[in-house]
């Protein structure tokens, strides 16, 4: 790094510690291998802090300092280089003064002759150069040195482009087609793109899946023989979706905490239910009014997010301003208690989404909708550019719909059970709980999750069977009733199990044998499904249209 005008001959140097979208303290510094300064003499460098350094100079020469950092964690998040390909994420990777955040950058990229393409959303000033207005733009412009597959396609007449790091069974063609569907519905939305050209950068890595949004561009990681089996392709075009719609709502649309950002250490806001669970609700949806989920997929997926949710204890514990507020402590270090703890903010945040959306429907009698909210809010941030708060945003749906929503507002800061029912009758939709098969209304539960190779238990349930008796995460279960058991042999005695009696469990627990005595329940409902009604009226068929645009007999 070379400072031609230092600001002040004592600088202060700092390194991110988190990057913006991902709301944990990753400790990029740790990465450092070495550091120096250096003008016409070495200059001592004091570090001062887990991401700081400290230097004296002089004003009137160039500074330059030089490091080396240790790159190869294939994340969305952070930074990998080999021999094959350079994956860079700023904040991993750049370090800066902390007086000259806001001045021009620019970057020059030293490549080996074999790797032909350097992808990035920075303003190109040369084959191997490019610069970033400040730090931000920087930080949020990922760059990618190899040998990368290009797509390019326009929509609305914009550029956009797929990077493509890795081969797969990925058909180019069929990708262009359905990008470019979530692109328009998206468009139509806020009625512009707000930026000149987009890239997708998509890393094909076995068994992974994942994305990072920033401003012009976005980076997603996927299986790379994920394309051909429906469910899974419409599953990474849920994430191509939530991560464009981020283009918007997050990386312009944003909590004020988000954005201008300290990168040195946590920003905290109660509004991830707004910057994830609003993307979270839109992502599907999108794709439903996309025409790449029909009606009766799109309800699949809303029921399998509602199953999750009345199956996590956690749910009746944790807020959902407070699951967004702890982020930094709770969502990205999960343990074996979670499930009992906390909730996601994405999953909650979304469901809530969806029933504010439905009762703007029904307020305005189908006038409005939750999309006019977002124009509203995207048009007062280009007036200004401005962050919200929960004031504002309830302020923007008073203004839309001439009603108060108390009921969300109670839904966000308190644990009370979303209610589903009242507002999916004015659609003509049940919710119904059942089980996967037939046979499991009968079967027994006790409220743990195994291991199943190592027969230990991974989550007790609060409020179970499991819990009462006192059965520890850990422990290892040899035996029940006297007999060995295994994952199977396990499984078939719980499921057969008299409800009426105890189950003697013989478990190790830090190497000492236990006897614990367990009785069984009837399992929970673990299937729900949403159906459409036999006889709707037509104001249900009017919401519902309203709501998925299409037809009550489309599903």
């Amino acid at each position: 790094m070379t400072i031609d005008k230092p600001k002040a001959s004592s600088l202060t140097l700092i390194m991110p510690t988190w990057t913006p979208g991902s709301y944990l303290i990753r400790e990029f510094s740790k990465n450092i291998i070495s550091i120096s300064a250096k003008q016409k003499k070495i200059i001592q460098l004091e570090k001062i802090d887990k991401c700081s350094w400290r230097l004296n100079c002089n004003k009137n020469e160039t500074l330059s300092i030089s490091y080396t950092v240790y790159a190869f964690e294939k994340t969305v998040r952070t930074s990998f280089v080999d021999q094959h390909e350079a994956m860079l994420n700023g904040a991993s990777i750049f370090i800066i003064p902390k007086t000259q955040m806001e001045e021009k950058i620019e970057v020059s990229i030293s490549k080996p002759k074999q790797w032909k393409t350097i992808s990035t959303s920075l303003k190109e000033t040369g084959k191997t150069s490019f610069t970033a207005a400040n730090f931000d733009e920087l930080i949020d412009s990922p760059i990618q040195v190899g040998s990368q597959i290009i797509i390019d396609f326009e929509v609305n007449n914009v550029k956009h482009q797929y990077v493509v790091i890795g081969t797969g069974n990925l058909n180019k063609s069929q990708l262009v087609k359905d990008t470019t569907k979530i692109l328009e519905k998206t468009y139509s939305l806020f009625n512009s793109f707000p930026y000149k050209s987009y890239k997708f950068f998509l890393h094909l890595e076995n068994n992974m899946y994942g994305g990072l949004e920033h401003k012009n561009c976005s980076s997603l990681i996927y299986d790379p023989m994920g394309f051909k089996n429906k469910k899974d392709y419409q599953r990474f075009l849920g994430l191509v979706s939530h991560e464009f719609f981020h283009v918007y709502n997050v990386k312009r649309i944003r909590p004020k905490e988000l954005g201008p950002f300290d990168y040195t250490k946590e920003n905290y806001t109660q509004l991830l239910w707004i910057a994830e669970g609003l993307t979270s609700y839109f992502d599907d949806l999108i794709l439903c009014k996309a025409n790449i989920l029909n009606a009766k997929e799109y309800l699949n997926r809303i029921a399998f997010s509602i199953n999750t949710y009345e199956n996590q204890p956690g749910a009746q514990v944790q807020t959902l301003a407070d699951s967004s507020f702890d982020s930094w402590i709770k969502f990205y270090r999960p343990n074996e208690n979670s499930i009992n703890a906390s909730i996601s903010y994405y999953l909650k945040g979304s469901l809530v989404m969806l029933i504010l959306d439905m009762m703007i429907i029904k307020k305005t009698k189908s006038s409005k909708s939750l999309e006019n909210l977002l124009l509203v809010l995207w048009e007062a941030y280009k007036k200004n550019g401005n962050g919200i708060n929960e004031k504002n945003f309830f302020s923007y749906l008073k203004k839309i719909s001439d009603s108060n929503f108390e009921l969300i507002e109670k839904y966000i800061h308190t644990t009370v059970s979303l209610d589903f029912d009242s507002v999916f009758k004015d659609f003509g939709i049940e919710l119904v709980k059942a089980y996967k098969n037939k046979n499991e209304k009968n079967e027994g539960y006790i409220g743990i999750l195994i291991d199943e190779r190592s027969m230990k238990i991974k989550s007790v349930l609060n409020n179970t069977p499991a819990e009462e008796s006192g059965l520890n995460v850990n422990d290892e279960i040899i035996a029940i009733n006297s007999r060995r058991v295994d994952s199977k042999s396990y499984e078939k005695t719980i499921k057969l199990a008299d409800k009426s009696k105890t189950l003697k469990f013989l478990v190790s627990r830090r190497s000492n044998l236990l006897s614990i005595s367990v009785k069984t329940i009837s399992k929970p409902f673990n299937h729900f499904y949403i159906r459409q009604i036999k006889s709707p009226t037509e104001e249900q068929k009017l919401f519902y249209k309203k709501w998925l645009g299409k037809d009550w007999s489309d599903a």
